[in-house]
């Protein structure tokens, strides 16, 4: 790799990171809040609690398939855009019209926009080197905690100063700068990256030629 894309490929890293911290200011900033604003609302508790949940069923339920569909159409950055500018959709209308409706499928786009979290892993690890991948999990490992934690402090001050309906417009905020900066980005394919790894094990040196079977693991794939 020469210094040009040496360079290049840390303006990327330094570009995703953000658009991850992003990412977890999106789907936090209104978390903490949201249960009182429901209540606030007259809902009883089933209702409260079924709205905080629906987004954990969603994510259980759209995490693999995503991952699978982005993998096939090797259009990840595609995905990470739908997932945040749903999120600014579904948000935006709940500020406007808070009822049981809009909350629900505000936590049903925060589901979905969370199940793209593992499109940021593989994306984010495309900018490093194939023996660097576990620097790259580790360094994107960072976002999570520092992205949560500036997510529910900024949803507290705006939701003490103004109300917590409008935390929900820190989450639209956060994601419609995340969609714009992701147009800066590049969605590096991994095909050159498979076709190294397949050629180490059809060498001459592969552990396949000298045992005359695969590993028990890539009998598995």
């Amino acid at each position: 790799m020469n210094k040009t894309n040496t360079i290049n490929n840390r303006k990327e890293t330094i570009l995703f990171f953000i658009i991850s911290l992003l990412f977890f200011v999106t789907i936090t900033a209104f978390d903490p809040f949201i249960s009182s604003y429901a209540k606030d609302l007259g809902f009883d508790s089933v209702i409260i609690g079924s709205i905080i949940g629906i987004s954990g069923i969603v994510a259980l339920l759209t995490r693999l398939p995503i991952g699978v569909f982005s993998d096939m159409l090797h259009k990840r950055r595609l995905f990470i855009q739908i997932g945040l500018l749903i999120t600014i959709v579904m948000w935006t209308l709940a500020f406007f019209i808070p009822n049981a409706t809009t909350l629900y499928l505000g936590k049903i786009s925060d589901g979905l926009t969370g199940s793209t979290w593992v499109i940021y892993n593989v994306m984010f690890a495309s900018y490093f080197g194939v023996k660097e991948a576990a620097k790259a999990v580790a360094i994107l490992g960072v976002a999570s905690p520092v992205g949560s934690i500036l997510g529910t402090t900024i949803g507290a001050v705006v939701a003490n100063n103004y109300g917590y309906r409008y935390s929900f417009l820190v989450a639209v905020a956060a994601a419609i700068l995340a969609l714009v900066l992701t147009f800066f980005t590049k969605d590096l394919s991994i095909k050159g990256v498979k076709v190294k790894y397949d050629k180490k094990y059809l060498s001459s040196k592969s552990p396949i030629k000298k045992s005359g079977s695969f590993p028990f693991w890539q009998r598995l794939l």
